[in-house]
């Protein structure tokens, strides 16, 4: 972990971490559609629930920032 995540605070440093550990244990994706802001159309952070909004969900389903998004939330209902 470098100086520079961990500046930017817990949360962002975890969901970062979870973000790559996806990539590295399960093989999931960063999905990209044409829908989505961002350096070559990538769906991160807020962009990965736009996927859902448009009813992508074939797309939304294997994208790490909405694993990421799911984990906050049962981790902040807890």
């Amino acid at each position: 972990l470098c100086p520079r995540l961990l500046e930017r605070g817990p949360l962002h440093a975890a969901s970062v971490v979870l973000h790559e550990l996806m990539h590295h244990g399960l093989g999931v994706d960063d999905q990209r559609h044409q829908g989505c802001d961002g350096s070559k159309h990538r769906c991160y952070s807020e962009n990965a629930r736009e996927l859902v909004r448009m009813s992508r969900h074939d797309l939304a389903v294997r994208n790490i920032d909405n694993y990421v998004a799911f984990a906050r939330l049962v981790a902040g209902a807890v």
